[in-house]
């Protein structure tokens, strides 16, 4: 998504090619069904900004079916299930403060000044 955190849904919020996931000591490598990967989509709520600072809630969802390509020694995730993923939780982003023209060309007219007044100096 990026940017700053408006309220409603998003899907594709997040895209991982490839995901590990654990289940009972031993790693699966999720996402590589049809090389599709994993999408995450978020809902945003709340979303208030003060100043550069947006605050908001967010809850995110991802399902991934797992064959046997995935689970090969089908030790940990039953056959041809779907693993979910559900996370919710709040957050805050702080947009970037550009650098005003004026402070760049007063940072280049006193570099000028001090190479005059080294000039002056040596001579």
């Amino acid at each position: 998504m990026g940017g700053i955190p408006t309220n409603g849904t998003h899907s594709a919020f997040l895209h991982f090619n490839v995901l590990e996931g654990q289940w009972a000591g031993t790693y699966y490598t999720l996402g590589t069904n049809g090389g599709a990967g994993i999408n995450f989509s978020t809902t945003i709520t709340g979303a208030s900004t003060v100043g550069n600072t947006t605050t908001f809630t967010f809850e995110m969802f991802a399902n991934e079916f797992v064959d046997n390509s995935e689970d090969p020694g089908y030790a940990g995730f039953p056959t041809n299930g779907t693993v979910q993923w559900h996370l919710s939780g709040s957050g805050a982003y702080t947009a970037p403060v550009p650098i005003p023209a004026a402070v760049w060309l007063f940072g280049s007219g006193l570099l000028g000044l001090l190479g005059i007044a080294r000039r002056k100096k040596f001579v």
